[in-house]
């Protein structure tokens, strides 16, 4: 699923060692790519908020060099609907 959009927003600063808690979501599904929204926190705060953008994707029939997007299937949006909070 290839990444076309990232952003990330860092609220708290954190250091190696630090130990964070991750929360993911999907907060958005499109025709053929979704959103998910990552959410890092330090001892009970937001440290880092991130959103990505993932293309559900396959090789292209008329080159078979380059991906092509693809439809979401509804089982995969089952599964991401289901499985969305905590997907640390």
């Amino acid at each position: 699923m290839p990444l076309v959009d990232v952003k990330a927003r860092f609220i708290v600063p954190s250091t190696f060692g630090d130990k964070l808690l991750a929360e993911s979501s999907v907060t958005e599904f499109r025709r053929s790519s979704f959103v998910l929204r990552h959410q890092y926190f330090k001892s009970g705060v937001l440290a880092v908020e991130g959103i990505e953008t993932r293309v559900w994707a396959g090789l292209d029939p008329q080159d078979p060099k380059r991906m092509k997007s693809r439809p979401l299937p509804a089982e995969v949006i089952a599964r991401l609907s289901a499985t969305s909070s905590n997907l640390s």
